[in-house]
């Protein structure tokens, strides 16, 4: 499956939203949807995916944890 990435570092968290420096251009991403933790200078990696993609994404995560679960008992 092929989908889109690009490399950034936090520059700032300001109240509302962090801005991502891509390199040749910053973005503001909303605070809410940061992962915890994050801080500026950290390294980020944001990835494009169509809604199918991404249940499809989360389906096989779900499968693969429940499949390792019921492995170990």
């Amino acid at each position: 499956m092929l989908n889109a990435k690009i490399k950034g570092v936090i520059k700032t968290i300001e109240k509302d939203e962090a801005i991502i420096d891509l390199g040749e251009r910053e973005i503001a991403w909303p605070k809410e949807n940061l992962k915890q933790g994050l801080k500026a200078g950290d390294p980020v990696v944001l990835a494009l995916f169509t809604e199918e993609e991404d249940t499809k994404n989360t389906e096989e995560l779900a499968k693969a944890l429940l499949n390792e679960v019921l492995r170990k008992e």
